[in-house]
């Protein structure tokens, strides 16, 4: 996590912030030279600035949210589905079931990210939407983060429940070299089909990972399109 977040450091505000000083020194020069290109280089300088400000803001938020301390769990999920999908052009559909509560702070803290890479990683794909659905319990709460739309989940998965029955018998006239060629064929053409909607390997790893240190409970279904994860809080 250090390593990430100095990686994300350098390339995010630190480098916005070394072009906002080489776009001051230009400004500067230009102050005596030519005061009306000067104007102009100031307007450029004024809007450097401000996305650096709302970049930082993002980063901020990555790293830790503070609404998340201020709030809570569901104010903080539905500013970063709406902050996320906006920034990626993906609509994300928000829901919560049931009466929201304070969890524990680690629990929070970690149940909230293991949502929130979910929805990093399934944004990734550039899907066609997503839903992320709370249903809170007397004893838990479940999210639910699914990418692409029902029929969409409903034929992947549906392809891939064909793929893991028996072969289909080659017609009779057809060379079993054919056959099997087209068998291969339609094997390696749903799998990219499948990588192309579920969720990146190394982000689910990185989700089981930390749902193990926090005791909550992970699964991937629908061919790796939804994700479910579920917090006991009492």
């Amino acid at each position: 996590m250090r390593r990430d977040i100095a990686r994300q450091m350098h390339d995010g505000p630190a480098q916005s912030l070394t072009n906002i000083a080489l776009q001051a020194e230009i400004v500067q020069r230009l102050l005596d030279r030519d005061p009306q290109m000067a104007r102009a280089e100031v307007e450029a300088l004024r809007r450097m600035v401000q996305r650096a400000l709302d970049a930082t803001k993002s980063f901020i938020f990555d790293v830790r949210p503070m609404v998340l301390d201020d709030l809570g769990l569901l104010p903080t999920l539905r500013r970063a589905a709406t902050d996320r999908g906006k920034r990626a052009g993906v609509p994300i559909e928000f829901e919560s079931r049931g009466a929201d509560r304070r969890l524990p702070p680690d629990l929070e803290s970690g149940f909230f990210r293991i949502i929130d890479d979910a929805l990093v990683g399934f944004l990734s794909l550039h899907p066609s939407q997503l839903d992320l659905h709370l249903e809170w319990s007397e004893r838990d709460v479940r999210a639910t983060v699914r990418s692409g739309g029902a029929d969409e989940r409903a034929s992947l998965t549906r392809a891939n429940a064909e793929a893991g029955g028996p072969e289909p018998v080659a017609e009779p006239d057809m060379p079993p070299a054919l056959a099997q060629m087209i068998h291969e064929q339609r094997a390696d053409d749903l799998q990219a089909r499948t990588d192309a909607h579920a969720l990146p390997p190394e982000r689910w790893q990185e989700i089981q990972a930390r749902a193990e240190t926090i005791g909550v409970s992970v699964e991937l279904v629908d061919a790796g399109q939804t994700m479910e994860a579920t917090a006991h809080t009492s």
